[in-house]
């Protein structure tokens, strides 16, 4: 299981860097007074929309998928998950969200535009209503649904933590870093996206009666997503053994290259000195 944990936060660090480097386009428009700067051109919209979409699905999906891995390990650590179905699983989720992310261009004349009061590129709000209620009904089965894994996790992690007696055994130590690890995930998961969630259970225009000017809405839908990825690393580092030895050591050889450059640097430095101002050395 750590084999294919390992696997899903390799995927989730990549992710996380997309969606931080995605994130960039509307970091820009709130601070032109939100005039579309890049969101200006069409295919540009388009395109970051189809990405953004894609990305944000898939970092939700495999946070709920590391949760049930982590979870799988706890119940039944002399079991094992195979690989070639996690495989299908990802491939198979990926293959669903480009179809849902590109749905509106199966209506003639379907695009994207970009919205001020959102700050990005949305679904029009009206013209293109073929697909609209599929799109909006399977957005909130992706956005929603893998809460509750996460949550069921969450719990039967904590359970673990305060009711189980440990042997005393390495794989007991193993099951409470397990553990810790669900557990931390979890609450950093729902302080980013739960209000989200609840939001698009009850429906988005609900919001419209206190939030006149979309600040809470442009923040649950457009900026959550990029500060929980901008959050993730740090659990990496503190979870990952090898990941924040690896870290380190390189921030350590990064640091010693640094100085000793400074140090041949400073000894040129004297040398040229020397040379040119005997009398004065």
């Amino acid at each position: 299981v750590s084999t294919q944990s390992t696997g899903i936060y390799i995927c989730l660090t990549a992710v996380d860097t997309l969606i931080c480097l995605t994130a960039l386009p509307s970091v820009l428009s709130y601070l032109s007074n939100r005039e579309p700067v890049m969101f200006g051109n069409i295919v540009f919209c388009n395109m970051w929309m189809v990405v953004y979409r894609i990305l944000s699905s898939l970092y939700i999906f495999y946070v709920a998928l590391l949760s049930i891995t982590r979870t799988f390990f706890l119940l039944l650590p002399f079991k094992s998950i195979s690989a070639r179905l996690i495989r299908i699983i990802i491939a198979v989720h990926f293959v669903l969200q480009c179809i849902l992310s590109t749905i509106i261009y199966w209506e003639e004349g379907g695009h994207y535009m970009y919205f001020n009061v959102f700050v990005d590129c949305s679904w029009p709000m009206d013209g293109i209503i073929k697909f609209e209620e599929f799109y909006n009904v399977m957005s909130k089965i992706t956005y929603t649904m893998p809460i509750f894994p996460i949550v069921i996790s969450c719990v039967i992690s904590i359970y673990a933590l305060l009711f189980r007696n440990p042997s005393g055994g390495s794989r007991d130590d193993e099951k409470r870093y397990a553990s810790v690890t669900i557990v931390m995930f979890t609450v950093v998961y729902c302080i980013f996206n739960i209000p989200a969630s609840a939001v698009n259970l009850i429906g988005p225009d609900k919001l419209d009666s206190f939030d006149t000017y979309s600040y809470f809405g442009n923040f649950l839908f457009g900026l959550s997503i990029p500060l929980h990825s901008l959050t993730n690393p740090i659990l990496y580092i503190m979870r990952m053994r090898n990941l924040r030895v690896w870290f380190l050591g390189k921030v350590w050889c990064l640091g010693r290259k640094a100085a000793a450059n400074d140090r041949m640097q400073m000894t040129k430095l004297d040398r040229t000195i020397m040379s040119e101002f005997p009398e004065d050395a």
